[in-house]
């Protein structure tokens, strides 16, 4: 029996379904890898600002929208109307974070279109595939497994982390949770033989790797999913559970204001790594207009960058964006409650929980973010209509339970 989800409000988004699907899978797996490749290059050998970064989306975005457009793909209106939105704020503002939001909307109904089975499993490969290149890069000489020393905040103990050549350990972890998660979440979801001792190994490596790094964010996120994996078929059950997880972007967004109003507070700083101060000053360099009009919030004069999904949304996706994702969000998770795909849930809350403190949500060379984008778009555009009953055995209340 088929575990694939009902594709009736997939099928109204995009034409033609998967009966013609082949050629679009098979440009999807490249796609993966290109920019899964993408991602461990600009932070390895490359850098965030090489050339390298944008030739490779370009190229994967162009050939993506030449494919939609000779399968005559159907694009709901909100999508594009976003897509309008963030093309005049590009040219008008020359906000990068726009071209961002457009790789997202033009990119992710060309995943519609493709067997469900196969874009997790081209998912999951890819994201090893990412994790492998690292330790690739390391065996030819080409990075240095460097050791990053520094002192904590209140204890002033001293933190030793081991970089594995990357330019960041947020960033290798980055690539741990999208490995882990993404098997799991494909083991689980098709109920692959062997996936019990397959997962333990998996989780069994990520608690090596964080050890090396003490690159808590990713670690955490992979047990957050564990966790939710194993009861969310019970906490979709109580309706203030189903509250809080409905409202997931606001109640992020609400964390990062509270932390930046917490800028000055030692024990915050410490226990958020100073993301308080950073949250702080970004806001106090901030003004109304650049929420409505969109402002990139990488390298400006104040910050580099800001670990917050939320406040990277709100400002570099502007206002506009941020309140249609907070409605197609809020829509997405009603349409994975009613059709009990609890697994589908508990990989989206984990992301989302994960990008509270790291603003990754716009970070695309991440494969776990474009399926979760995924999981956004399609079932937050996607008709309300009961599951059939087929689609609760398999896929969701069994997969639950890891």
């Amino acid at each position: 029996m088929s575990s694939q989800p009902s594709d009736s409000g997939a099928a109204a988004l995009v034409l033609g379904g998967e009966a013609d699907a082949p050629v679009m899978t098979r440009w999807v797996q490249i796609a993966f890898f290109l920019i899964a490749t993408n991602a461990v290059l600009i932070q390895t050998i490359a850098t965030d600002d090489s050339p390298v970064k944008n030739i490779i989306r370009v190229a994967v975005l162009v050939i993506t929208v030449f494919f939609l457009f000779i399968r005559r793909t159907v694009f709901p209106t909100v999508i594009m109307g976003l897509i309008i939105v963030s093309a005049v704020f590009l040219l008008v503002t020359g906000n990068t974070d726009q071209f961002t939001v457009l790789y997202v909307m033009l990119f992710v109904p060309a995943l519609w279109s493709i067997p469900e089975r196969k874009l997790w499993k081209a998912g999951a490969i890819a994201s090893i595939f990412a994790l492998l290149l690292v330790f690739i890069f390391l065996r030819l000489g080409l990075t240095s497994n460097d050791l990053l020393v520094s002192q904590t905040y209140l204890s002033g103990d001293i933190r030793s982390r081991y970089s594995f050549g990357t330019q960041g350990v947020p960033f290798f972890m980055n690539l741990v949770y999208g490995a882990v998660a993404t098997t799991m979440f494909y083991l689980y979801r098709w109920r692959i033989r062997g996936r019990l001792l397959i997962s333990a190994a998996a989780v069994a490596v990520a608690t090596y790797l964080f050890i090396q790094t003490d690159g808590r964010g990713g670690y955490t996120a992979i047990w957050l999913f564990v966790v939710f994996a194993l009861l969310m078929r019970r906490m979709v059950k109580f309706t203030f559970l189903r509250l809080l997880l409905t409202i997931q972007p606001v109640l992020m967004l609400g964390f990062s204001l509270l932390m930046a109003y917490e800028r000055g507070s030692a024990w915050w700083n410490a226990v958020f790594s100073f993301r308080p101060a950073l949250y702080g000053t970004f806001l106090d360099s901030m003004n109304f207009w650049d929420i409505i009009h969109s402002v990139t919030v990488k390298n400006t004069a104040d910050v580099t960058t800001v670990d917050s999904s939320a406040l990277h949304l709100l400002y570099g996706g502007g206002l506009l964006v941020f309140i249609a994702f907070c409605i197609i969000f809020a829509r997405a998770v009603s349409t994975l409650i009613k059709r009990q795909m609890h697994l589908e849930l508990a990989f989206l809350t984990s992301v989302m929980m994960y990008s509270t403190t790291e603003s990754i949500l716009l970070r695309v060379e991440n494969i776990f973010i474009m399926l979760a984008w995924y999981l956004i778009l399609r079932y937050g555009l996607a008709e309300h209509e009961p599951a059939p009953r087929e689609r609760s055995l398999p896929g969701a209340a069994r997969t639950a339970t890891l």
